[in-house]
């Protein structure tokens, strides 16, 4: 129990790297110590839409706390709408806006700190519906590219940590312990990550969307029981841990990978064709980030083929539906799907991600009796995904 009891409270130092590098992409602008992002979602909005504004304040690459936020938005040097000030217990700022029509805007947020008496100023251009605009236009990418890019930077190292399940086979049940710890690791450090990006939006909703915590709440209940069920059934089915039972696993782990890609290919999908300066692109510091936590995912779902005997059509297949769903979240950016599907997507994962914490740490218990070897494995996964994270902010 004690060594668990270490593991929260390093999750605790550790957590605002992983949580403020959600917010991927978008512009960002420095203001004396301070450093704001501003993306919309859908990054390229259109009028009579939903739109959430987000920003992100940091000081020098850690989180503000206990902030006064006022955002107004301008058009033609005319200030059309204005965000009364309003108390943010993070500098992570999402203000829900409709564009009545489509035109160039300019996005101003005031923001300030109790222990500093400046305000934290800076405007956003934004761009709604099909204005022209060179300068933003010039770097918006196809849906071609971004594609191109995803399997680049999200298919491809998510395979790369899928091997593990053939390289690691025939190892000595303590070295797979050893391994399912990481793996134990990286899950718990997924679902900082994950919480947060499904929480955020109902908690900034407030009481004004009942309705949306509750479709929040169920899509959360619903990615934690299905998982459940599926095992119990093939269990029911063939009343031992079968090769099938065991494959059935796999893929209900590729499942939990699945519902983070898809809401991760929204906002990639986003932010490529916002005209932003996006991080495969402009930042390959932060590509590499990407392209680390991919491999970590790849990990976490080998671990179930790992232990019985790899097929290739199984390696395929779980590669298949852990990656690909962030294509679609591509593709659906680029045909309009609502940004609201960022948040239940991470809902979703949340509750399946869940499950494969909790099967986790019941295979590190049957594959090692060693606490210091388990110990050891799940600070290596936390580390690892915590360096991944690290890099994102340079």
């Amino acid at each position: 129990m004690k060594y668990y009891f270490l593991i929260i409270m390093l999750l605790l130092i550790i957590s605002p790297v992983s949580i403020s590098s959600h917010l991927l992409g978008g512009e960002t602008k420095q203001v004396r110590d301070y450093s704001v992002t501003y993306l919309s979602t859908p990054a390229n909005p259109i009028s009579d839409t939903d739109v959430m504004l987000a920003f992100s304040i940091l000081e020098e690459n850690t989180d503000v706390f206990n902030i006064l936020v006022k955002v107004s938005i301008i058009k033609d040097d005319n200030i059309i709408a204005e965000i009364p000030e309003t108390r943010y217990t993070t500098g992570d700022v999402f203000i829900p806006f409709t564009f009545i029509e489509d035109d160039l805007y300019r996005i101003t947020i005031e923001a300030r700190l109790s222990e500093d008496p400046d305000p934290i100023i800076v405007s956003f251009d934004q761009r709604v519906g099909q204005v022209s605009s060179k300068s933003l236009s010039a770097e918006i990418i196809d849906v071609n590219s971004a594609i191109a890019l995803s399997i680049v930077f999200g298919v491809i190292p998510l395979y790369i940590g899928l091997t593990n399940s053939k390289l690691s086979h025939k190892l000595k049940d303590s070295s797979k312990g050893f391994i399912i710890a990481i793996a134990f690791g990286i899950t718990i450090f997924s679902l900082i990550d994950l919480f947060g990006g499904a929480s955020r939006l109902g908690i900034d909703f407030g009481l004004r969307s009942i309705p949306l915590q509750s479709t929040l709440l169920l899509a959360f209940t619903i990615g934690l029981v299905i998982p459940f069920a599926v095992e119990r059934y093939s269990n029911t089915e063939r009343n031992t841990q079968s090769q099938f039972t065991t494959y059935t696993i796999a893929y209900l782990f590729a499942l939990a990978v699945a519902f983070h890609s898809f809401a991760e290919g929204v906002v990639i999908g986003f932010d490529l064709q916002s005209g932003y300066s996006f991080t495969f692109i402009h930042q390959s510091i932060q590509a590499t980030s990407f392209f680390l936590h991919k491999i970590a995912e790849g990990l976490v779902i080998s671990i179930p083929i790992m232990l019985i005997r790899p097929k290739v059509g199984t390696f395929v297949l779980a590669g298949i539906v852990g990656s690909i769903p962030l294509l679609i979240g591509v593709v659906a950016a680029y045909l309009g799907i609502p940004g609201l599907a960022v948040s239940f997507g991470f809902a979703l994962g949340t509750g399946v991600s869940t499950y494969v914490l909790f099967k986790l740490g019941h295979l590190s218990h049957m594959f090692t009796q060693s606490k210091i070897l388990m110990f050891s494995g799940i600070i290596i996964g936390l580390f690892f995904m915590y360096f991944a994270g690290w890099i994102h902010t340079i």
